[in-house]
């Protein structure tokens, strides 16, 4: 118990400024990582919202323009569209073929062009940006985790 005590005080060191008032350096560091890693979590969350929004279009593209393609790639859905083909029990439900699908190609266009993008100018520039916000949010959640633990 006393050698508990001992530890807390003397992680909680009290400093002196300059001026003569007093502060709390462990009450100042958990205040500027919530205040860092909250800030950098509101800068990234519409990030995250566009590159949803993007993998949508793209599947849009996809499933208006290059049917065929879509039903290849195992007619997978968006993050918030979802084509009737992928609904069943009354569009209450999605079928599970359609998630896996859905699950590799958000996860496959991040990293490989299909040729009807590369064919499609509206295609390559939508994965451009899906791309480029991707890579935005993962250095961003990185550098906030990698802030948050060596600091």
């Amino acid at each position: 118990m006393e050698r508990d005590a001992l530890w807390l005080a003397e992680a909680t060191e009290i400093r002196s400024r300059a001026d003569g008032s007093r502060y709390n350096t462990q009450v100042v560091l958990l205040l500027s990582l919530v205040m860092f890693n909250g800030l950098i979590i509101i800068v990234l969350f519409p990030v995250l919202i566009a590159v949803l929004i993007l993998y949508d279009r793209l599947l849009w593209l996809e499933y208006f323009s290059y049917r065929s393609n879509w039903e290849q790639d195992g007619k997978p859905h968006g993050f918030f569209w979802v084509p009737p083909e992928a609904r069943f029990a009354g569009g209450w439900l999605v079928r599970f073929g359609s998630s896996a699908a859905h699950w590799r190609k958000s996860f496959a266009w991040i990293f490989s062009t299909p040729e009807w993008m590369q064919r499609d100018k509206k295609a390559r520039r939508l994965v451009f940006w899906l791309r480029t916000l991707v890579l935005i949010w993962n250095l961003g959640l990185g550098g906030a985790i990698a802030v948050h633990a060596f600091w």
